[in-house]
């Protein structure tokens, strides 16, 4: 319900005190699977994009809903995605993001899921180790996954009032930046 807001402020503080020079940002009916794949497969993959060179920091932030089917595959579902239903542009399985990883050229990749059942993104199939997943998000460089809990969890926000609320997640992680910047941290 508070994903607008979540989104302006995490906006804001990337563009101000989290030293970051472009946010593409992409809300409600226009997020789509072929959009976001159109950015990650293409115009984040290339060395000689205009848009990410091997020296770039990439950070992907998404909040809003999270399905899974059967417990067993997580689905981000954008605004359009209708119940039940796993196929289409309207819906993204978060285990794609480990193939995106394997092809970005940013130096170190972020990969920030807000939505229930985010956790499945990294939930080893078969006897693959869950370590092998996480290492999939290496690279040459450094990458990171942050779900807003394990697989079968939910993400819970916090109502303030009819209009004004906040992700409990999404809260923790802009306090959490917050903090390393007053502080003077000079991490990521």
């Amino acid at each position: 319900k508070f994903v607008e807001s979540d989104l302006t402020e995490l906006r804001n503080f990337l563009l101000t005190a989290g030293d970051f020079d472009t946010v593409f940002e992409v809300r409600d009916g226009d997020v789509r699977r072929a959009l976001i794949e159109e950015y990650m497969v293409n115009k984040f993959s290339s060395p000689s994009s205009d848009y990410l060179t091997a020296e770039d920091r990439l950070l992907f932030y998404y909040s809003g809903h999270g399905a899974d089917k059967l417990g067993r595959v997580g689905y981000l579902q954008f605004s359009k995605a209708r119940p039940e239903n796993f196929a289409g542009d309207d819906v993204l399985p978060v285990t794609q993001f480990q193939e995106w990883a394997l092809l970005n050229v940013a130096k170190h990749l972020v990969i920030v899921l807000d939505a229930c059942a985010s956790g499945l993104a990294v939930r080893a199939q078969g006897d693959t180790p869950p370590e092998a997943l996480l290492n999939a998000l290496s690279g040459q460089g450094s990458g990171f996954l942050l779900t807003a809990g394990t697989g079968d969890q939910k993400a819970w926000q916090v109502q303030l009032s009819n209009d004004r609320g906040y992700s409990v997640f999404t809260r923790g992680l802009l306090d959490a930046l917050r903090e390393g910047t007053s502080s003077g941290s000079t991490g990521f």
